[in-house]
Order: structure tokens, then C-alpha cells, then sequence
């Protein structure tokens, strides 16, 4: 396994753990496991999925890399993980509620100059659906 990848998934149990769901939910109980990003939000809003945990992972092998990060305001500044589910399913658990997602619309332009490129007009077109 890619070591990112097991960071991102031992992160991603301690956080699962560290919030009590590891001891309340079994998998033999029928609950669904995803491992996307892209449709989570139209999935949690169609009760396919009663809770999400997502996340991306970088290591950073210099101190440098992470000041700059954390300069530009893109780490926790507490360092917590930050899990999340159906808003209304925080409510009812009272779960500390620290952001709502109110859509997450993708796109591809297809013809930029590189795949971490975007296409100005196709992102364009995105900022007008999201806004």
C-alpha cells in the first residue's frame, strides 16, 4: 500500500474511533462504506449514506511545507479531525456542528494544458453553478 494511503485510512479509523462510532456501528448491521468524495453530498442527501468522512493526505517531509500551510490558513488550527454526517443527524446525536456543506459541484473543461491545470472557461461556468 502507498504509504499516504495508510496514513489516510489509519487518520481516518482514529477519527471514526475517537468519535464512538467504531463502538456503536458494525458493518454486519448493514451500514455502507464509500470511499469517494465526489457524490457524498447528493448521496448523504438521498439517505444512501447516513455519514461521511473524508479527507486528503500529503506528507510533508520539511517543516517549511507545513508553516506555509499553516500560514495560508489551509491546517486545523487546533489539529483536531473534523468528521461530519447529515445535519440533521448531528442535531439529534448533539454533535458539536462546526460547518454545514451546502453543495460541492464538480467539473472538468477536459482541454487544459496539464491535469492540475484548469480550463478558465470551464471554471468559470463552475463558479457561476456554485455561486
Amino acid at each position: 500500500m502507498e504509504p499516504q494511503q495508510r496514513v489516510l485510512l489509519e487518520v481516518a479509523y482514529a477519527s471514526l474511533d475517537d468519535a464512538g462510532y467504531l463502538a456503536t456501528h458494525h458493518r454486519e448491521d448493514g451500514d455502507n462504506v464509500g470511499c469517494f468524495i465526489g457524490g457524498i453530498f447528493k448521496a448523504i442527501q438521498a439517505g444512501e449514506y447516513r455519514m461521511a468522512l473524508t479527507g486528503g493526505v500529503n506528507i510533508m517531509t520539511g517543516m517549511n511545507n507545513f508553516f506555509d500551510l499553516a500560514k495560508a490558513g489551509f491546517l486545523s488550527p487546533t489539529g483536531q479531525r473534523k468528521p461530519f454526517d447529515k445535519l440533521s443527524h448531528a442535531v439529534a446525536d448533539g454533535d458539536a456542528i462546526l460547518g454545514v456543506i451546502l453543495g460541492s459541484p464538480t467539473n472538468q473543461g477536459g482541454f487544459s494544458a496539464s491535469l492540475t491545470v484548469p480550463q478558465s472557461v470551464a471554471q468559470q461556468n463552475l463558479n457561476r453553478k456554485v455561486l
